[in-house]
Parts: C-alpha cells; structure tokens; sequence
C-alpha cells in the first residue's frame, strides 16, 4: 500500500516570555473570547451528536481548561490564529502564525487511484484547512466518486477549539467522513477499518508536530495483514468449492441453462412456470457505480437475466465513496457459488486474483477499450474465459483466442426501463418541448482540441494530428457526410511530415485522436443548427447533460442531467423531437432506449450509419476483382474491377494505402457480421439531415405531421424490439458459454452437474 504524506506545516514558536500582544503586533488582529463563537460550536456540536456521540463527551471534558490555556485572535480578513500557552511556561502559535488557508491549498497536493479521488487517512485536524482542502479535492472528482475520508484527533481540546473556528456541520454530516477522537481513536479507526467495505487509506495527512512516521500507520498495516489472510483463505475455499468441474461438467450446466432461458420464454407468454429440473444457473454481475452507462446497463443485464430463468446478483460499490474489496468479491464468489460472472467492457485478467479463474466469466465489450485489449495480454485468456461482443470479432485473429469462446454481438435496450406505455401528463408537462437533446458532451470543441493533444506523447503524432484536423474540421463542422477522407488525411500527412507511412500504432492513435475531435464538432455544430432555428422560429429547446449550463451558445437551453431509466423516459415521451447528433451514427444506445420508450427521432447523418455495408461493397469488388485480401490489392493488374475497388475506397475516405494495414482486413471481417443504421432501419432516410436547411425542413414537417411522427416511431421501435433486446442478448451470452464448454469437452462424456 502507498502512503504518501501530503500536507505538512509545522509550528513556529514565539519566545515563551513575549506576550501575545507582542506577536500580534506584526498584524492586524484583534483578542477575542471563545464564548463569541458558542453558537458555531454548538451548532456543530448538534451535528457531531448525531454521528458520534460519544465524541461529544470526549471533547467535553477538557474543554474549559484547554480554553485558558488557548486564545483566539481574529485578523482583519477573518482569519483565526491560536495562540498556545503550554503548562511549561513555553507559547506559540498553533501551526504557526500565517495564512493557513493558502498555505493548506499549497500544500495538499493528492494523487488519484486513476480517475478515481483517493481515501485518505487525516492525522490530526491541526488549523482544520488542510482538512477542509482533503475533502474538497476528494469531493465528486469523476461521475460523483468521491473519496472515503478517515479524521483521527487524539487531542479532544484541539478539535473543540476547531469547531469554535469552522462550521463543519455539512462535512460531520457527509456520509464519507469518518470522525475518531480522544486516547481511543487510533483503536477505533482499525475496528472500523475492519469492515472491508471502507477502503483502506492510500494517503496520510498528517498533523503539525507529528513524528515523520505517524502512529496511524501502525494501524493501517495490521489491517492490511489481517485483510491479505482473509483473501487467502478466501481464495484456497473458492477453489476447493470449484475443483473437478471440467469442460464436460460446465457444458452439462450450461446446455440446461440454455433450455430453461428457451423454456422461460415460452412460458411467460403462457403464463406457466418452468419445468427444467436443474437448478437456476447463478450468475455473479460485478460492475461499478462510477460509469456513465454500464451500470444501468447491467441492471437491465440483472432484469433478463431473471426473466431467463437465472438466478442473478448484482455486485456494485454501495456508496459513491466505497470501493469493492477483494475480500467482499471473494466472500460474494465462495457464498452465492456463481455458475458464472458477468463483466462489462473490462476483462477478468485485469483483477485476476479478485474474480478467480475456475469460475466461468464472460465479457460483454460495448466499448473495445485499448488500454483492456492490447497484445500483451494475449496469454492472459484462460480456459474459462468467454468473450462477447465488439471486440470478439478481432481477438481470435489478433490474439489467438479460441473462436469458440469469442462471439459478436451488438447493443442492446430495456423493453422494461424504456416501456413505450404513455406516461401521465402530470409525469410528461415538466419536460414538454419541440426538440431535446441529451449527451453529457458538453466541452467545445476547442476545448476538446486540447484535451485530445494529451493523448498524442510524441510532438511528430502530435504535428500529424493537427495536420488532419486543419484539413477536416471545416467539413466537420459544416455539414457533409462524416468522417470525410479521413484514412487518407492521415496517410498524406505522415508522408507530408515525416516522408514516411504510419506505423498501425501511429495511425490508430491519430486516427483515435481525430475522431474524438470530430464527433464533438459534429455534436456542437448540429446542436448550432438546431438552436438557431428554435430561436428564429420560437421553438422550444431543451439539452440535458453535465456542464452544459456552461456553454456560451448552449447555455440557455440547458435543463442539467437527466437520470438513467424513469426521467429519461419522461424526456423521450415528452419532446416531439429527441436529437440524435453524435458522429458514430445513429445506432447507438440513447436511440435504442429512446424508440423503446416510443420516443421520435432526427438524426444527423454519418457515414457510419452505411459504414458496414460500404465496406461489404468493398470487400465484393476486392473478390471481383481477384484479390486474396485486402493486402494484395496492389498487385492486380490495372482494369475496370480495379478501378472499381478505388471507387469503394473513395467512399470509405480511404485509398490504396489503408488497405495495406491490419486494419483494413479486421474491418472487412467485422462489416460481414455487424449491422449498421441502414441495415436495421428502412426508415432512417427519412429522418437524418446533413446540413442547417435539410434539419429545418424535416423538423418543420414533423412538427405539424404528429400522427406520421408517431407512427415513424413505431416503426423504428418495432426493429429495435426484434433485434435488439436484453433478453436476446443473454440467451446469446449462456449459448455461447455452452458452444465453447462443448467445443473444449471429450466426445462422449456427459457428468451430470
């Protein structure tokens, strides 16, 4: 465990016979009683109260004396000093005589756990600044986490003279904060520490006057010892529960599974009950709270799951502060004896002493994440590993992961969180507009232009990067088909630059890179359109998301976020017009829960809404042509065919030089198993725009035509349920579990579980 000591002052002493007067004397301050600041006092006193109680009577105790021992002097500005008079004759001033508030905002200085706020140990509460600056760097850092907070004074006058000086009433009452005072608190805190769902602390604060190593620590390494035993013998009675169950064994489990998630189907539109004589398959959801979609996500995963007949368990952190232990994960896979767990765009192998390998575990990848699948990891694919969707397509190519246990899949929406029923106009009035907008993509894209220079390490990616965008962006922003030549933006800016063609980890990270950049001035640029003529035309517009109150175009039209499921519906329902704006196209998760819901859409168009059967078209001419694959297009004779493979190319925004890539060949895989917009909604012609004129147009027209909105609705709600259910996504989850185990079986053998 790193403990990294982040807030250190020290105490400046004044020569034990100089009066306080003639200290002060340097600045304006003024001697007041401690009786001015009662009201605070006992007003966080009510607080603390509360919480813990019997901190009140520890700090009872020593009060009055401490009082005679400590004055407060207040400057001009507001700002309190202590000054100490000791028992030994000795004075000071308590964390020495300065600006305590710009001196703690210097000082703490705190390393995230990634994205995430680290917890942090606070050892003694000194002038209260650096404890009030922890918990603002600690507060709600990304997507609501926040940071556990553990306070430990052992001095009870200390703090008492604190909550004279602050109101801490909205800190005692945060949940997060965990307060420990008197000679018992050290004690207190390991007891508490003791209950795995509080992270142990990363960082210390310590107090001024501490010693170098503070005690504290003594603490948090007995509780690190005892929690590494617990996942031990955790971990030895896992495996003892799991050992003898081989392919043979878990496709038995799983064949059964498959027939009473048919069977359930069948059963629930009679209105019966299933007869399958295996017990529920149990299946272990682990996700986490601090996500923008997977979350809810898997509880729709949880929801049909059940309806298939399994029994399901969702593992998620309780609080926007806590963290899921190893030993609580353990504790969950050694009770609830899971058949399987079920993970979301994030890998067993990258918690593999956590989620234990002789469990079945399948991935559903929705976002193919390049820090989860990279090379490296190629060997980390075990045995009882399954992988499912986007990125099951490339592994057993790129990583040779059997293909078996590997299998496509695409979205999916929650005919349950996204019911098309007619909510109550009570429900709807609230939300009631023209045209909304929902995406937490708020930062302009200039903004995002800098952000995205980050991701570019080197300065020659970086010089190509800018390159492409100062091509691109105009016709990013004005309106023709996205992405535009992109591939070949890239490759003419590496040749241009560096006399050279792209390495396929240069051009990913460029192309990466860009395409960030783009869908945001693809979103900002549509949303311009949009609230230009809801202004000129007095149409209402609303957007809901994070950060848009900001935006200097957007700001009037911002409404904040709309929650996941219940509001969200409510918005669908409630606008006559939902917006559909982002670069990759209209097939993508809020379109998918917004026509579930019944909800009407525009969409502005992308290449991406065809990009799949473009490819297909190209992956035709480059057969026609006699290609063996991409890679050898070059060395075709000249001729029509040819040509032809150029045309496909152009259309694609690529040229000659891409298909000599990997990629190329992945891409040509993927578009013969995946579906884009134009494949799964004949109706989609009908309602994209590309330009300024053509979204005035069919928003004018839909407005006045409710009825060909409604049943436009219908008609892309109806392709939605037929394709893209949760339900249809689990059954293709337990088939595929079962189709790898029987694969991996000896012929013939046929254990019961």
């Amino acid at each position: 465990m790193e403990i990294e000591i982040a807030a250190q002052s020290r105490r400046v002493g004044a020569p034990a016979d100089a009066p306080a007067s003639t200290v002060i004397s340097s600045g304006a301050a003024r001697l007041v009683p401690w009786s001015s600041r009662r009201r605070r006092f006992e007003a966080n006193l009510a607080v603390l109260a509360q919480r813990w109680p019997e901190a009140v009577s520890e700090l009872a105790r020593p009060w009055p004396e401490a009082a005679a021992r400590h004055e407060l002097h207040i400057s001009a500005d507001g700002a309190a000093q202590v000054f100490v008079r000791a028992v030994d004759g000795n004075a000071s001033w308590l964390c020495g005589r300065k600006d305590h508030r710009a001196a703690a905002r210097q000082e703490v200085r705190l390393r995230s756990e990634g994205v995430l706020p680290p917890s942090v140990l606070i050892d003694g509460v000194g002038m209260g600044w650096h404890v009030v600056e922890v918990y603002r760097q600690t507060d709600r850092t990304f997507l609501d986490a926040s940071g556990a907070l553990y306070v430990v004074e052992r001095e009870p006058e200390v703090l008492a003279m604190i909550l004279h000086i602050h109101d801490w009433r909205g800190f005692l009452l945060d949940p997060r904060v965990c307060l420990f005072v008197g000679p018992q608190a050290l004690a207190a805190l390991e007891a508490h520490l003791d209950d795995s769902r509080w992270p142990l602390p990363t960082i210390v604060c310590r107090s001024p006057g501490l010693r170098p190593q503070p005690p504290a620590l003594e603490a948090i390494h007995r509780v690190v010892d005892r929690r590494i035993a617990q996942v031990e013998r955790l971990s030895a009675d896992v495996r003892r529960r799991y050992a003898g169950r081989d392919a043979a064994w878990w496709a038995r489990r799983f064949g059964a599974a498959v027939q009473r998630a048919g069977e359930s189907a069948s059963v629930q539109r009679a209105g019966e009950s299933a007869s399958v004589a295996e017990p529920p398959l149990r299946v272990l959801c682990v996700t986490s709270r601090h996500t923008t979609f997977l979350q809810y996500s898997m509880r729709d995963c949880v929801a049909a799951l059940e309806s298939l007949g399994c029994e399901a368990r969702l593992l998620m952190e309780a609080t926007n502060y806590q963290r899921l232990d190893p030993t609580l994960l353990l504790r969950e896979q050694r009770d609830f004896e899971p058949d399987l767990i079920l993970l979301l765009s994030r890998m067993r192998y990258e918690v593999s002493e956590q989620l234990l390998d002789v469990i079945p575990s399948v991935t559903w990848d929705q976002d193919s994440l390049p820090w989860v699948f990279r090379e490296e990891f190629r060997d980390r694919f075990g045995p009882n590993d399954f992988l499912l969707g986007i990125k099951a397509l490339d592994a057993p190519y790129l990583y040779g992961w059997p293909a078996a246990r590997c299998r496509y899949c695409d979205l999916a929406a929650s005919e349950r969180t996204y019911s098309a029923e007619p909510l109550p106009e009570a429900d709807l009035a609230p939300y009631r507009c023209d045209a909304s907008y929902v995406s937490h993509a708020s930062r302009p894209p200039e903004e995002e232009h800098r952000h995205v220079l980050t991701w570019l390490e080197s300065e020659h990616l970086r010089g190509v990067y800018e390159a492409v965008v100062e091509r691109l962006l105009p016709a990013w922003r004005a309106g023709p088909d996205f992405p535009g030549p992109l591939h070949s933006a890239i490759y003419d800016a590496f040749e241009q630059r560096l006399q050279r063609p792209p390495t396929a980890d240069e051009f990913a990270a460029v192309h990466q890179a860009a395409m960030r950049l783009a869908d945001r001035a693809v979103r900002h640029s549509a949303l311009e359109w949009v609230a230009d003529w809801a202004e000129r035309h007095g149409r209402r517009l609303h957007i809901y998301g994070n950060g848009w109150e900001r935006h200097p175009r957007f700001g009037g039209f911002a409404r904040g976020p709309a929650a996941n499921g219940a509001e969200l519906r409510r918005v669908y329902q409630a606008s006559a017009i939902n917006l559909q704006l982002m670069s990759w196209g209209f097939l993508h998760q809020r379109a998918l829960d917004g026509l579930c819901a019944g909800g009407f859409f525009l969409s502005r168009r992308s290449l991406w809404d065809e990009w799949t059967a473009l490819l297909r078209r190209l992956d035709d001419r480059l057969r026609r042509a006699g290609a063996a694959g991409p890679a050898g297009f070059e060395q075709l004779p000249e001729s029509d065919r040819k040509a032809d493979v150029r045309a496909a190319l152009a259309d694609l925004g690529a040229d000659a030089r891409w298909l000599a890539s990997p990629y190329a060949a992945a891409a040509l895989r993927e578009a013969r198993q995946r579906s884009c917009t134009v494949d799964v909604f004949a109706a989609y012609p009908r309602i994209s725009f590309d330009s300024p004129r053509s979204f005035e147009v069919l928003a004018e027209r839909f407005l006045a035509a409710p009825a060909e909105r409604v049943e436009t609705a219908r008609e892309l709600r109806a392709a939605v349920i037929e394709r893209y259910t949760y339900e249809r996504r689990m059954r293709q989850m337990l088939e595929l579990v079962r189709d790898g185990y029987t694969a991996a079986a000896p012929s013939g053998a046929t254990p019961r579980p």
